[in-house]
């Protein structure tokens, strides 16, 4: 039955400022997180996670794979709240914990995978009711509800075993007997930073993969917001950051490399029963630029955007020859020397002067990225070194809440549901 009222559509927020303000009238202690600056060096190489993640990715070899060959647009998220937890797997834990201190209990301490807290199924299931109603596109009674929402816990992406478990977010309708999913949500965190946060039911994942409808897209996170008292808002890639991605990762692998990794990808895609198609490789380093509208008159007549394209063999010799030695972090200088190059290339060539111009889309042939926040990862092996610098993006340097924000800040920060 249709009610008489009909909800609003939700009201978004703007982006999130660098000091993170994440007051909302749930919850009034101090949600105030300190950051810095970031580094004028960047992590680059392969990712190599812990024990504990490696044996929990070899078990879910899967997830990496579903989130390949995928456009997915980011969002930053900051730590989420009222997280409702296993208690029943958590009490087990504490009883090993005090039992005894034999070598043997240490031992299976270690082959435990599932040492970290869990998260509580039903009350994902609780939360993934209340976006439903968030959801629905104009106010109709539970039963009517053509869409559906489920929450659940999605392993096999964590960089350490201190990093929380991801949660997978769909959005199914039913329309003529046909169900069709409309929403995908993955909120995750590679190498998350372990933040001082006195509370016993607060998360921290950072990065929200999306794809589907921007309605939906917008109603689900709405939704969240409500429910964990966080604040999402997109994560936008910069000039900047897109020369520090196509930078560090243009020298990554080797053309013979990217054959392998290809018919790597396709055996992996056959076992799991996908379809596969003999799609090459792109062997070239895109860089696409955007050229200054003066006014909307003459724009139509003006080029909008050109793309530099280089071959992959020539800029690895070019990346070696700023990056020398066997250092996994990339600097400043490195970068900036990188992007004189190819910018003098560009010049000699065109006459452009690459400098004056802002680079609004990157493409190497295991990533592509834009400006406006959408990623798209070619390869399953460099799936967690992209989420890991776009956690850190993300996050930011968070290390602690700042108790001076509030008058008293409580142990335990709660949401009680009408």
């Amino acid at each position: 039955m249709v009610n008489a009222t009909t909800p609003q559509a939700p009201h978004r927020r703007g982006d999130i400022t660098s000091a993170w303000d994440c007051y909302t009238a749930g919850g009034r202690s101090a949600k105030l997180y300190r950051t810095g600056d970031r580094t004028s060096r960047r992590r680059f190489s392969y990712f190599a996670a812990d024990l504990p993640a490696a044996t929990d990715e070899g078990q879910y070899t899967e997830v990496l794979e579903d989130l390949v060959d995928s456009q997915w647009q980011v969002f930053r998220v900051s730590p989420l709240w009222n997280v409702a937890w296993d208690q029943e797997k958590e009490r087990r834990d504490q009883d090993l914990e005090t039992s005894g201190r034999t070598a043997s209990t240490n031992i299976l301490r270690m082959l435990d995978l599932n040492v970290e807290r869990q998260y509580d199924e039903r009350g994902l299931k609780r939360y993934a009711r209340v976006i439903t109603g968030y959801v629905a596109t104009h106010a109709v009674s539970g039963q009517d509800n053509p869409y559906t929402v489920e929450m659940e816990t999605l392993k096999g992406l964590k960089g350490t075993r201190t990093d929380a478990d991801a949660i997978k977010i769909s959005v199914y309708t039913s329309m003529m007997g046909e169900v069709k999913k409309i929403f995908l949500g993955i909120l995750c965190g590679i190498e998350a930073a372990e933040l001082q946060l006195k509370s016993n039911d607060v998360v921290n994942l950072p990065v929200f993969l999306t794809q589907g409808n921007k309605d939906t897209k917008e109603r689900v996170i709405f939704g969240l917001e409500k429910c964990f008292d966080c604040v999402i808002s997109p994560l936008y890639l910069p000039d900047e950051e897109l020369r520090w991605m196509s930078a560090m990762w243009a020298g990554e692998a080797e053309p013979e490399e990217d054959a392998e990794n290809s018919e790597r990808s396709i055996n992996k895609s056959k076992k799991a029963g996908k379809k596969t198609s003999a799609k090459k490789q792109p062997e070239e380093l895109k860089l696409t630029f955007v050229v200054p509208r003066k006014d909307e008159e003459t724009e139509k007549a003006k080029i909008r955007h050109f793309t530099c394209a280089f071959p992959t063999d020539q800029i690895h010799q070019v990346w070696k020859h700023v990056h020398s030695g066997n250092d996994t972090e990339f600097s400043d200088n490195e970068m900036e020397k990188f992007h004189d190059i190819l910018r003098n290339v560009v010049y000699d060539n065109t006459k452009i002067d690459t400098d004056s111009l802002e680079l609004y889309q990157i493409t190497l042939p295991f990533l592509k990225a834009v400006r406006s926040g959408i990623i798209r990862i070619d390869k399953s092996n460099h799936v967690k070194v992209v989420l890991r610098y776009l956690t850190e993006l993300c996050q930011g340097n968070m290390f602690q809440s700042d108790p001076t924000l509030a008058a008293s800040v409580q142990d335990n920060c709660t949401m009680e549901w009408a």
